[in-house]
């Protein structure tokens, strides 16, 4: 499982979007995507950098995923993700229950300080009832 995240252009789905910047990204072709959810990034202080960001588990892929420009691929074990260290404060919030194969739609705002003032997650029904 990776990260990798850019816009959705004119006329691209979310999930061809995804596609895209992962082979832009780090030059693998994404197969058997599956959709599990959405979050809103909010930042009151900056609202420019407002997102609402679609959520995907990739488990399966052609290619080595190789080093650009944008990110230096790197694999870890589940137990050892640095929240802390590498990563911005809402992933501890969401990560953990995309890792499980869980659906979610989640709220992140960010103070001016850009720490974490609101993290709200929600847990979509697992019968597929709720739209992603």
């Amino acid at each position: 499982m990776g990260w990798c995240g850019g816009g959705i252009e004119a006329g691209e789905s979310a999930e061809a979007a995804i596609k895209r910047e992962i082979f832009e990204e780090i030059g693998v072709r994404a197969l058997g995507l599956e959709p599990h959810g959405q979050i809103s990034f909010r930042f009151n202080h900056h609202p420019h950098w407002n997102m609402d960001v679609h959520l995907f588990n990739c488990l399966t892929w052609q290619g080595n995923p190789q080093e650009s420009e944008e990110v230096a691929p790197k694999w870890f074990k589940t137990s050892e993700i640095p929240y802390k260290d590498n990563m911005w404060e809402d992933s501890r919030y969401w990560l953990p229950w995309l890792i499980l194969g869980k659906k979610l739609k989640a709220e992140m705002l960010y103070g001016q300080d850009l720490r974490i003032v609101r993290a709200k997650v929600r847990l979509l029904e697992e019968d597929h009832k709720t739209k992603l």
